[in-house]
């Protein structure tokens, strides 16, 4: 998960890689074009993706976690 590995990175916290799934930064029925854009799409577990699809994790915080490479 994108934002476990994130907050691992800040905090040193252990980082989720079960249950991974892909979430659409841009929904697909908001934008049909950009289902498929890898700046369009970021890995994260079951809890974030909830949290991302329930607004709880902003867009522009998905989009600013994938413009830094993992590990970095």
């Amino acid at each position: 998960c994108r934002v476990c590995l994130q907050n691992k990175m800040i905090s040193k916290d252990k980082f989720n890689h079960q249950n991974i799934q892909v979430h659409h930064i841009v929904p697909i029925h908001e934008d049909w074009d950009k289902r498929l854009d890898s700046d369009n799409l970021i890995s994260l577990c079951t809890y974030h993706h909830r949290q991302a699809e329930d607004g709880i994790i902003t867009k522009e915080e998905l989009s600013k976690i994938i413009s830094i490479p993992p590990g970095i």
